[in-house]
């Protein structure tokens, strides 16, 4: 697989807390990825992130427990129908060890949602193709 990014522009799609990509998934869903400094200080473990939105909280649930059966931990809120998915940096690694493990993280999530038969929120802007 080859990663490809999108012609549009890209908009950094963040707000005061952080900054990060929307990234369209091979089977077209929306997710954003990146740093996000409020979840950190909630939920720990870092500052690096996936989020993934819904459309129901049926789907939100489901999406959970497709994380959890991948063994990916995560915060399911209810309260925002969305899934928050720590993304671990490993300490001490050289930047494309970092690199690599992300990656290897952001796949991880993306082949949980994609299996999954649920509606994500659209995100607006353009976005990067991930495979």
């Amino acid at each position: 697989m080859c990663s490809r990014a999108s012609s549009k522009k890209v908009r950094n799609g963040s707000a005061d807390g952080g900054f990060g990509r929307h990234i369209t998934t091979p089977s077209g869903k929306s997710m954003w990825v990146g740093t996000w400094l409020n979840w950190w200080d909630e939920h720990g473990p870092g500052p690096a992130w996936a989020q993934v939105s819904l459309k129901t909280t049926q789907e939100m649930a489901l999406t959970s427990q497709a994380l959890t059966e991948a063994g990916i931990g995560h915060h399911a809120r209810q309260q925002a129908n969305d899934v928050l998915v720590p993304l671990a940096l490993p300490l001490g690694a050289e930047r494309e060890a970092v690199e690599i493990a992300l990656l290897a993280q952001v796949k991880a999530v993306i082949a949980a949602v994609d299996a999954l038969a649920v509606e994500v929120v659209e995100q607006d802007g353009d976005s990067i193709d991930v495979p």
